[in-house]
């Protein structure tokens, strides 16, 4: 019998040693502004809340989806907060009002959103810098073609990987051409495929869709036409291990279980974090066997850099 006691005890302890404490953390919720699978982006939320339960196995996670209106928002924050969510993600930046307007009548829940400017005692932002993902693509880009022209192909102005995409290219090619085509409407598929030929006519050999939404739609043309591209925010090499010359990541899901941690251990501020240079957020994918192995070097080599000071080789 004491055997059997002493069996269990250690049980017990190997149980507890293998799960971290959860400390703080009770319950998390997710909203998003989109059906689960309609993007890379809304796929990453969905992984984080795995990490984090795969991390807290005792901790419940709960997710609601196309979340529009604040009407909507109000409802259903008030919902998780009855049931002991206190640690409330908002997986767009879409939610900043929504937050700002609810935060202080919920002082019990943690609140977590991207990108956005606006924090409080129980509110903070996670803000990412997504120039190097575009740097690092242009870099790629200008070092692939063969025609000297490449293209970005975004949904807003305003978005950083745009300007990091065209100093990456000039740093690799000074002869390199960057053209850029503008799909407000990402699920326009008319208007993504004519700006997919408006940018073959014009000879470019290397396309980087910055867009979570439309660059599985471009990368399968332009691998229909043995035209090289480069995925966005996740891996997209599965669609073609060759034409893919490789992918900007973004782990989207290391993000949540870091905010998880830090909740847990009653150190989650209200605050802005920001990631610009942590190599467990930002990363390239694999490679083409097309990608010779000295340019690998080459970009892995400033890759690591990047990671180690901040700067990029045009920043030194």
């Amino acid at each position: 019998m004491k055997k059997a006691i002493f069996i269990f005890m250690i049980i017990i302890i190997l149980s507890s040693c293998s799960n971290p404490d959860r400390g703080e953390l009770y319950k998390v919720g997710m909203i998003t502004e989109k059906p689960k699978n309609a993007s890379a982006w809304e796929i990453k939320g969905y992984e984080g809340l795995e990490r984090i339960k795969e991390t807290y196995p005792d901790v419940d996670v709960l997710y609601e989806t196309n979340i529009q209106t604040e009407e909507e928002a109000v409802d259903v924050i008030d919902q998780f907060a009855k049931k002991g969510v206190n640690l409330l993600f908002g997986h767009s930046s879409h939610f900043e009002k929504y937050i700002v307007d609810l935060a202080s009548h919920y002082p019990d829940v943690h609140f977590v959103y991207f990108n956005g400017g606006y924090t409080s005692d129980n509110v903070s932002s996670v803000n990412i810098n997504l120039f190097p993902i575009g740097y690092f693509a242009g870099l790629l880009a200008g070092e692939m073609t063969k025609t000297n022209e490449v293209a970005i192909i975004a949904a807003y102005e305003w978005q950083t990987e745009i300007e990091g995409f065209f100093e990456g290219v000039k740093q690799a090619n000074p002869n390199g051409k960057v053209q850029i085509e503008f799909i407000q409407d990402v699920a326009d598929e008319e208007l993504i495929a004519e700006s997919y030929e408006n940018l073959k006519a014009k000879n470019v050999d290397v396309f980087y869709p910055a867009n979570d939404v439309f660059s599985e739609t471009i990368i399968h043309k332009a691998s229909k036409d043995h035209r090289y591209s480069i995925g966005y925010m996740m891996d997209q090499s599965e669609i073609d291990s060759s034409y893919v010359l490789s992918s900007t990541i973004l782990n989207v899901d290391t993000i949540y279980k870091m905010t998880a941690e830090k909740m847990a251990k009653g150190k989650l501020e209200g605050k802005i974090y920001s990631f610009n240079h942590d190599k467990k957020i930002i990363t390239l994918g694999p490679y083409s066997e097309e990608v010779p192995l000295n340019v690998q070097r080459k970009i892995d080599n400033t890759l690591e850099n990047y990671y180690s000071t901040g700067l990029l080789p045009y920043q030194k």
